[in-house]
């Protein structure tokens, strides 16, 4: 049984005791309250142990990744692809606000469902005005971290990242043998929270289930259909992009890409649709070099459907909440998206979702005990979301490669970024 199913049934089974409970022993509901409410604080807080160290080695991993000269794409393509990935979470928070003022979630069913949850776990303080800017700059790091001060710590992390490119290779790789090990050994211990995940689940569902009744599940469906119709419209974006520029025309293109997003939707993991990616690149035309080099640079790095779920989510949970973040929260919670997609991992779990969401929440104010319950019900909009990170990559392949074959014809300078390209994927420029 996958964690997915048991985080399903845990939620479904939380639910109908707690509604059957409420209903008709409502003496036996309220003496079970207080301890469904300790169990799920103790598990909120043990994941919460873990959110601040992971942020860290998430955004150093991700600078590190951006700018490590072994890793490093050319400059063009890496801004192109840095600042196609910060508007994506623009877009992002854009369509999530636009569609939720048009459709709302269910507003006595939103309202209940944040007094149900409230007391759970530590209510973040969401930072309004400019308290955004005060204090930014952390005199003490540690002490921000323990305070879950997300803005200072966001800052000091963006600042070591940023160093650590810069050392000389051996201290580098050093260092980023370290990072590697401390993320994947707080990825274990976040293992660890969600393989208790059923009973914080099914804790939080009881309660929810208790005060909602059969409306609890009027949040989850509409934050399902929210999520998808987001990943739909980027993946519209995308043919939009394609059909707006020069290159292979639309019909070229989905004929290419279609095997390529068939596993995309049935495996939910970029990494294993890169093979089909790349015989999406050879029907399309992409060089050899472009095909070895882009397009796994692209699925470890550029994923734009996560950049944009990632400030999606953490607003629709702000919302369900009643939580209205304020101008200066929404974007520092842009901005983390794109970076967090960077470092986070690429392969389908509630690790990752986990690991890339909390933060995000922390900035927008947004509780994490709605993100617990959402996480079990994403399966949906994760197939939909990892078929738009596929496209995207595979239209940036292309489009990136067919820039530079162009510059490499036009003048002496595509020589230039054809060198820097065969350096960083390790082959000889002799060659």
């Amino acid at each position: 049984m996958t964690a997915t199913t048991r985080g399903l049934l845990a939620l479904a089974l939380g639910l109908t005791v707690g509604a059957a409970l409420a209903a008709w022993r409502p003496d036996l509901y309220g003496g079970l309250l207080p301890f469904a409410r300790a169990v799920g604080r103790l598990w909120l807080d043990a994941l919460r142990m873990a959110i601040m160290p992971l942020l860290f080695v998430l955004l150093v991993d991700g600078v590190g990744k951006g700018l490590g000269v072994e890793q490093r794409p050319p400059l063009r393509q890496a801004l192109i692809a840095g600042g196609l990935l910060v508007l994506a979470a623009l877009a992002g928070a854009a369509l999530t606000m636009a569609m939720l003022r048009i459709w709302p979630a269910p507003a006595r069913a939103g309202l209940a469902f944040a007094q149900a949850l409230q007391g759970v776990g530590a209510p973040p303080a969401p930072l309004v005005g400019t308290a955004w800017f005060e204090g930014l700059i952390p005199a003490n790091p540690f002490r921000a971290a323990a305070d879950g001060a997300v803005g200072p710590w966001i800052v000091f992390s963006l600042a070591f990242g940023l160093a650590a490119a810069r050392l000389p290779e051996g201290p580098r790789a050093t260092l980023a043998g370290v990072v590697e090990a401390a993320a994947k050994s707080l990825m274990i211990i976040v293992g660890w929270v969600l393989w208790l995940a059923p009973l914080g689940v099914a804790m939080l569902g009881l309660i929810l289930g208790g005060e909602l009744g059969a409306q609890a599940l009027g949040p989850l469906a509409h934050y399902i259909l929210i999520n998808g119709l987001l990943n739909l419209i980027l993946i519209g974006l995308v043919y939009l992009a394609i059909m707006l520029t020069a290159g292979p025309g639309v019909a070229t293109f989905a004929r290419a890409a279609a095997p390529a997003q068939m596993v995309a939707l049935s495996t939910q993991s970029s990494l294993v649709a890169l093979p089909a990616m790349l015989q999406a690149g050879v029907a399309l035309g992409v060089s050899p070099r472009g095909r070895n080099l882009i397009l796994p640079l692209a699925v470890t790095l550029f994923r734009v459907g996560s950049a944009a779920s990632i400030v999606a989510i953490a607003l629709y949970i702000a919302h369900l909440a009643g939580v209205r973040p304020s101008l200066p929260a929404i974007t520092g919670a842009v901005l983390l998206s794109a970076l967090i997609s960077v470092g986070a991992v690429g392969l389908p779990s509630q690790v990752s979702y986990v690991a890339a969401l909390s933060p995000v929440c922390l900035v927008l104010g947004a509780p994490l005990e709605a993100l617990m319950l959402l996480m079990t019900v994403d399966v949906a909009a994760d197939a939909v979301r990892t078929v738009a990170n596929v496209t995207a990559d595979i239209a940036l392949a292309s489009r990136l490669d067919r820039t530079r074959q162009t510059a490499q014809q036009g003048d002496g300078f595509g020589a230039i970024g054809d060198g820097l390209a065969l350096r960083a994927s390790g082959e000889d420029v002799g060659q």
